[in-house]
């Protein structure tokens, strides 16, 4: 399976400290993608989520999204907090587990994907993760709410993972939040 991504991600207008984080590693057959969004912004933010990055770029992947997001909610205990949507690819399905306003859209495998209401690091009542089968192509749109949640996919579907990014940001980037967009087109 090729996972061909792109993100792009900025602070918001004013800020130099981005509370965002696009992530993506790949280790074997095995792709993790994830946005990460810290509480607020600033500097604060930013340091929380790199946190979660940390975490993300150390842990085994040969987890489950679910079981990623409960260490990660453990790991980040008594931080201010990250929103989160988590993607683990393999060979022939995808797990996805999303709390708080990361949102995650599907173009070719259809995910009935529940976000979780909550704040990893702080409280979250139940994870609601999702693990189906992959259909080669999909095309996975991943942002934060920074991005305004009316992006139309369907429009964005014959770009390029980098040019479909450019053009979320461009029309669909709100200045008042941290801003960021992850794309990956699985074939």
């Amino acid at each position: 399976m090729n996972v061909d991504c792109a993100h792009l991600s900025f602070p918001k207008v004013g800020e130099t400290a981005n509370g965002d984080r696009p992530f993506v590693r790949t280790e074997g057959a095995t792709t993790l993608l994830a946005v990460i969004d810290g509480l607020g912004h600033g500097p604060g933010a930013a340091e929380v989520s790199q946190r979660a990055v940390d975490y993300l770029e150390a842990v085994s992947l040969d987890l489950e999204a679910h079981d990623l997001m409960e260490q990660l909610h453990g790991k980040l205990a008594g931080s201010r907090g990250v929103a989160a949507t988590l993607c683990v690819l393999s060979t022939e399905s995808v797990s996805v587990c999303a709390v708080g306003n990361v949102e995650c859209r599907s173009l070719g495998t259809r995910l009935p994907l529940v976000f979780s209401p909550g704040i990893l690091g702080l409280r979250v009542r139940k994870f609601r993760p999702c693990s189906v089968r992959i259909e080669v192509p999909t095309r996975l749109v991943l942002f934060s709410d920074g991005i305004s949640s009316r992006v139309p996919v369907e429009e964005i579907k014959n770009l390029s993972p980098q040019h479909a990014c450019e053009s979320v940001i461009a029309k669909y980037r709100r200045n008042e939040d941290d801003s960021t967009v992850l794309i990956a087109d699985v074939g």
